[in-house]
């Protein structure tokens, strides 16, 4: 507790809380500030949903993996005493969990010994009806004296103003990215390559842009060709020129038209469209049978080969002036490199490398320098860490678009494969598995444990996060590192209905006891558009010889 000669509250704490820009921000504030208690080992944020139906769960500090996991979504009528202080608008004090009443008794479980008291607060807006809930987590069961109360209620209304202001801020934010990603969905209806994609505004909010990303299946199930692309402007109107352009290269692509050609036929286009002068295109088809990538750049940043064991490199050949600046379209190449199995291509607009007052030169030399560990991860990771590495200080000044693609291939030391989210393709999936498992010299028992997490994940991520609907896909990423294995299941859902043990059937499935109990660890990364579940396996030294 803060001593009787510091001031109340903390003037870092408040200044802490005024300035967060984002729920974990928050969180970090009153883990670091330790006005409730210096033994405090998790704080909880919930926040109410649109609907008035769930809580949406952020966690700080040492709170168990499997807390964080099943509670990421709590329903208002669901027995867990931080939903009942949502649903009440009354504080809820635990002096011991296990004294709670048997209603609670699944949470009680699934907290194990870590956590044996807790206080849970409401938080208020001002239109008078609760937003949210904040708890406090101890270690020890604990008897709270009533200046320990006063405090904990104090930074509780401390911390509903910052949420509220956070909401408030979020929510414009948020209209101008949902525009964005509607209009940008990625198409995943092929098994070719595992493909991650993230379009990031300019820090004004409200703001949309010309910057697009597409991935499309093309003639025959063994090529996609993708797609990055830039019009000159921001707002309505540049994301309307963006729209049709897109969609213009999403229809030639179609054809079967080598990459060069798919810009010339959008270029004729483009000079029939007020303000596509100038738009820059990057297109590229990856072919799994001929393991090649063929590409073509209108006026656009170099694409950027990936493989997974050497250096990353630019590609920079194939090269032409930007969309509709010559009256006559120029003649356009297109240029072929080889993609090694567990290659990664890297498809970026410019917003990620320019700098006010810098050169270009210096801007790809700082995305190389931030990719060059980014080989054996996930492509979703390899985006999230490039938008996070290359982030100015005060934010992007231009909008983003990162796209990242790797084939679905078996290597010595990397497989990725890509399934239709149906049950039915669960045991094939297994089985391609087991064979680029085998030969690695993995234990018989550590393969099989391998194999049962896996196969417990994907079918949560079928089921969960993509409602076993044949049009979507399920990605896995497995990667062979040093005596670790390291795998990723990616789905396009949230898994609200996995979220807590109140909305699990207990008449089937394990949830995510599995591949909890058989991976050394685990951890789950989660967006509106997405779920992915990191494993990761620690190996006999022999099978990693």
């Amino acid at each position: 507790m803060t001593g009787p000669s510091t001031p109340w509250p903390p003037p870092s704490l408040v200044n802490e809380l005024q300035a967060a820009p984002s729920e974990e921000a928050v969180l970090s504030a009153l883990l670091r500030s330790l006005v409730v208690s210096a033994e405090t080992i998790g704080v909880g944020l919930g926040v109410v949903d649109e609907e008035h139906s769930t809580l949406r769960m952020e966690y700080g500090g040492a709170v168990p993996w499997r807390l964080r996991d099943r509670y990421h979504i709590v329903g208002l009528d669901a027995p867990v005493p931080l939903a009942d202080a949502a649903t009440t608008g009354r504080p809820i004090v635990i002096t011991d969990l296990q004294l709670l009443p048997d209603r609670f008794r699944d949470i009680v479980r699934d907290t194990g010994n870590a956590i044996q008291s807790g206080v849970i607060h409401p938080l208020w807006g001002k239109a008078g009806h609760v937003i949210g809930a904040l708890s406090f987590m101890w270690p020890k069961p604990r008897q709270f004296s009533p200046p320990a109360l006063d405090a904990i209620a104090h930074v509780a209304t401390l911390t509903q103003v910052a949420l509220e202001r956070i909401r408030r801020l979020s929510h414009e934010h948020r209209i101008a990215v949902e525009f964005q990603e509607h209009l940008l969905a990625v198409n995943r209806s092929s098994t070719v390559a595992a493909v991650a994609a993230m379009y990031l505004p300019a820090t004004e909010a409200m703001r949309v842009g010309g910057d697009w990303y597409l991935v499309t299946p093309l003639d025959h199930g063994a090529r996609i060709g993708v797609s990055v692309g830039d019009v000159v402007g921001h707002g309505l109107r540049a994301a309307v020129v963006m729209s049709e352009l897109r969609s213009a290269v999403a229809a030639t692509a179609m054809t079967g038209l080598e990459p060069a050609e798919v810009l010339s036929a959008v270029d004729l286009f483009a000079a029939t469209v007020e303000g596509a002068r100038c738009a820059t295109v990057a297109f590229a088809v990856v072919d799994i049978d001929s393991a090649t990538v063929s590409y073509s750049c209108a006026g656009h940043p170099y694409p950027m080969l990936v493989p997974v064991d050497g250096e990353p490199r630019f590609l920079e050949d194939g090269r032409h002036t930007p969309m509709a600046v010559t009256r006559i379209p120029s003649a356009r190449t297109t240029a072929t490199v080889k993609l090694p199995p567990g290659g990664m291509l890297v498809l970026y607009t410019d917003g990620l490398v320019e700098r006010p007052g810098e050169s270009l030169d210096d801007g790809f030399a700082r995305l190389l320098a931030a990719v060059a560990d980014c080989a054996a991860l996930p492509v979703g990771e390899v985006c999230d860490r490039l938008l996070t590495r290359l982030e100015p200080p005060g934010g992007y000044i231009d909008d983003v678009v990162v796209l990242a693609v790797r084939p679905a291939h078996a290597s010595e030391r990397s497989f990725t494969t890509v399934l239709p989210a149906e049950p039915t393709h669960l045991a094939g999936t297994r089985d391609k598995m087991r064979r680029w498992l085998t030969p690695l010299g993995i234990a018989p028992d550590r393969e099989y444990e391998v194999l049962v997490a896996v196969g417990e994940a994907l079918t949560n991520a079928i089921e969960h996060g993509s409602d076993s609907n044949p049009r979507k896909r399920v990605e896995i990423e497995a990667f062979l590192a040093g005596p670790s294995l390291r795998v990723t299941v990616t789905d396009s859902g949230q898994w609200k209905s996995d979220s807590a043990a109140s909305h699990r059937d207990t008449n089937r499935g394990l949830g995510l006891t599995l591949p909890d109990a058989f991976a050394d660890r685990a951890r789950t990364d989660r967006t509106p558009t997405r779920t992915r579940l990191h494993l990761a396996f620690e190996l006999a030294a022999t099978a990693v010889a």
